[in-house]
């Protein structure tokens, strides 16, 4: 198979189904691109990585600009992440899939592909939600001393919010450099030095802990061992001694 021509004739003709009315251009473009990034995983495996900028050159010398190596991946991505998802929904554009084939995550590729279709979302509104849910799950892992996030990050995130980076930090930063990714960087360093501290202490007193239950239990354990069984002898019929006995026994049938 010539992969190329292939490829430059499904181009060709989606512009032409673009350009005719009452054609759904969303399905139009989704299965030229679906076809597309399979002949180009194909091609791939036939001709090595190198193709992509190969044929990034023929077709924007042949076609025109808009045919870049990163805009081929993403074809080629497209056809390697739904190829293994459901039947592809003309009611979102190519674009609504391009905000998705980056997630390794199905379920959560099929619950923005839902809620996009059910809500009507454009690709701002989708790109938007997926955004404020990857700041939320950041924000949970920082409140919960798991991870702090990257400066990129906590810009994003002082930006859904609407609040200066200055405040979620509780730092004073000056207002030339609250955008500045290096001073953001150096104020994160020291919180992660700081989390990394918590976490060491919240380590050494567990194992404090621990030590300090098997120093009690192998104490108990030579105190047992040292009285015997003197419960055998008491009178059970009152009943805190028939529940101090009680345990007494539990004690020496566990250890």
């Amino acid at each position: 198979m010539n992969y190329y021509n292939e490829i430059k004739n499904k181009l060709i003709n989606n512009e032409i189904n673009r350009k005719v009315k009452n054609y759904s251009i969303n399905k139009s473009d989704l299965d030229a691109y679906y076809n597309i990034g399979k002949m180009l995983s194909e091609a791939g495996k036939h001709y090595g990585e190198g193709i992509i900028k190969e044929y990034s050159k023929k077709l924007t010398n042949e076609l025109g600009k808009g045919y870049t190596q990163s805009r081929l991946r993403y074809f080629r991505r497209f056809y390697d992440v739904f190829s293994k998802c459901p039947t592809l929904s003309d009611k979102l554009s190519y674009s609504h899939y391009c905000e998705l084939i980056w997630n390794d995550d199905f379920n959560k590729i099929n619950y923005y592909i839902n809620i996009s279709i059910n809500q009507n979302l454009s690709v701002r509104q989708l790109r938007e939600r997926i955004k404020l849910n990857v700041v939320r799950q950041t924000i949970s892992k920082w409140e919960q001393g798991l991870s702090v996030p990257d400066a990129e990050m906590l810009i994003s995130i002082s930006e859904v919010f609407d609040t200066p980076v200055s405040t979620i930090l509780g730092e004073n930063i000056d207002e030339k450099e609250k955008n500045d990714l290096k001073v953001i960087s150096e104020k994160l360093e020291v919180i992660n030095e700081q989390l990394s501290m918590q976490q060491k202490q919240k380590r050494k007193r567990t194992i404090n802990f621990l030590i300090i239950m098997d120093v009690c239990i192998i104490l108990l354990f030579i105190l047992l061992t040292v009285l015997g069984s003197p419960y055998q002898n008491w009178d059970y019929s009152h009943p805190e001694w028939a529940v101090i006995g009680t345990i007494w026994h539990a004690f020496e049938w566990v250890l």
